[in-house]
């Protein structure tokens, strides 16, 4: 007999192996496969710079980047490459305005020379291919400036960029106000290296040239400290000389790579807007400094300054910084919230105290016992895909009524009394085996707390002394002997037991509870 053409087909539930594409790489894409084709793909703008050439002398360059309401400064071009972020679909422009400034200009904004570029100029850079060359590009201005050029890079990326987790996301300013879009950034701590504290003490500046003689006027001479994008700088100097004098202490803190250097420039005061003049700076390299690990304190140095006076193409002299530059490791660097902190040691290694013991150990035995439980189970491995298993949950036992109450929704739609009051009935059971349970404990720790009340002098005495006796057993014999005899207690054969309770159980049966006053 033939099937009607209309019947419906018998939908096939049988296991199937699939493979669904996960990445976001196309079918036909050859290539290595990396972690982040796990996440969605999201497109970033990279820029990139590296340093800058041609400029004017004395000053002190840094970079601000403006795309749209973003706005993003750099460091010191002098102390490493620097990169900037932004989210693709968060540009507010086409266009990317990067503006050369000098940190040390009186007025104006401190534009020294400007370059600009379209977004839609950058290229995508796909993995595994190497990452863009870096080029150097002319600057320009109102004034014409001639030969000064800046080395940068700019592409799209995407998280599997390597320069990923190096940049300032410039991005995260769309969740502020415009006031402190150029102050927001990511802080991003390393802690595999030790933090040390670097103390500067600044004791005096000798021989400085002065640019004028500022008519008589007392002149305020002061000390500015920096360490990557860190700075500070001393109060003026009560000393009116070419000597100054300020025997006062920086601070910073600083990573064990030390990497950066230490610069140190001293300033005069030029107008009452923050303005100041460079007399002369230093450049201390962080690896060369010495390191301090007791009370003792550091040598006293004196460092030349690089602005000097030239006769003939000659050095005749240069001004004189002395300090004590140390890297104090007898203190411990707060590197996480006072309230959590359990690492206490000082900086310096040699200042900690001897281990105890080691945990490498018994990781070890852990890492040995995991590769042995592997290997032995490789034999009993699945070999099907997971699955439903009806039977692990014993569906198959379960009654009518109970599977019925089970896939009845919340609220019930059944309207029969008869099923809702057994249901009503069964909970109730349950409801009533959990209070008699709890009720059980509460009675339990109700004679417990009798056993010390003195309502029954005898039984607490009898209690106390026993509380003795036991103490002088545990201190006495070892906790092994006392968990075996314990075990052989508990495992005594049923020929060797009796029907009546033991003594203890005996008497704590018999003290009081609430129980005996209930109604």
């Amino acid at each position: 007999m033939l099937a009607p053409q209309n019947a419906p087909k018998k939908e096939d539930f049988s296991l199937k192996e699939i493979k669904p594409k996960i990445t976001g790489k196309a079918a036909n894409t050859s290539g290595p496969s990396t972690t982040f084709d796990l996440v969605e793909q999201m497109q970033y703008l990279y820029v990139k710079f590296e340093k800058v050439r041609g400029l004017p002398p004395a000053c002190h360059p840094y970079i601000e980047v403006n795309i749209g309401n973003y706005k993003a400064t750099t460091q010191h071009l002098e102390n490493n490459n620097q990169v900037f972020a932004f989210k693709r679909d968060k540009l507010q422009s086409n266009k990317v305005d990067i503006l050369v400034k000098d940190k040390a200009a009186v007025a104006g904004d401190g534009t020294i020379g400007k370059f600009d570029f379209a977004v839609n100029e950058a290229q995508m850079r796909i993995l595994p291919n190497s990452p863009f060359a870096s080029q150097w590009v002319r600057l320009k201005d109102e004034k014409e400036l001639k030969g000064a050029e800046l080395l940068l890079a700019y592409w799209m990326g995407a998280q599997a960029d390597g320069a990923f987790n190096e940049p300032y996301y410039a991005d995260t300013a769309s969740v502020v106000s415009g006031y402190g879009v150029s102050e927001t950034h990511p802080k991003m701590y390393d802690f595999y290296y030790k933090l040390w504290y670097l103390r500067v003490n600044v004791i005096q500046a000798e021989d400085l040239v002065f640019r004028d003689m500022n008519n008589g006027k007392p002149r305020e001479i002061f000390v500015k400290a920096s360490v990557g994008r860190w700075v500070l700088r001393t109060k003026a100097s009560q000393t009116k000389t070419d000597n100054p004098m300020w025997n006062e202490d920086l601070m910073f803190v600083v990573a064990e790579k030390f990497e950066d250097d230490l610069i140190v420039s001293v300033e005069e005061k030029v107008d009452n807007m923050g303005g100041s003049f460079t007399l002369g700076s230093c450049k201390i390299p962080l690896a060369n400094v010495a390191k301090r690990n007791n009370a003792a304190a550091a040598t006293a140095v004196k460092y030349n300054l690089e602005m000097m006076e030239k006769l003939e193409g000659k050095v005749k002299f240069a001004s004189k910084m002395q300090m004590r530059v140390s890297l104090d490791g007898g203190y411990h660097v707060l590197d996480e919230p006072a309230h959590s902190i359990s690492d206490y040691r000082p900086s310096a290694k040699a200042l900690w105290k001897p281990k105890i013991g080691t945990l490498i150990y018994t990781l070890i035995g852990a890492l040995v016992y995991c590769v042995f439980v592997g290997i032995r189970s490789y034999p009993n491995r699945p070999k099907q895909i997971p699955h439903i298993n009806t039977e692990l949950s014993h569906l198959h036992t379960a009654l009518p009524d109970v599977l019925d109450e089970e896939l009845d929704p919340f609220p019930t739609r059944r309207t029969d009394v008869e099923t809702l009051r057994r249901r009503y009935d069964r909970l109730r059971s349950i409801g009533l085996n959990i209070q008699t349970l709890l009720g059980d404990i509460a009675t339990q720790g109700e004679r417990v707390q009798s056993l010390l009340s003195w309502r029954d002098p005898r039984a607490t005495s009898m209690f106390v002394i026993s509380c003795v006796i036991a103490v002088f057993i545990l201190s006495v014999v070892r906790f092994d002997a006392i968990v075996f005899l314990a075990g052989g207690y508990v495992l005594l054969p049923p020929i060797f037991r009796t029907r009546f309770p033991v003594y203890p159980q005996n008497l704590l049966r018999r003290m009081p509870a609430k129980t005996d006053i209930f109604v």
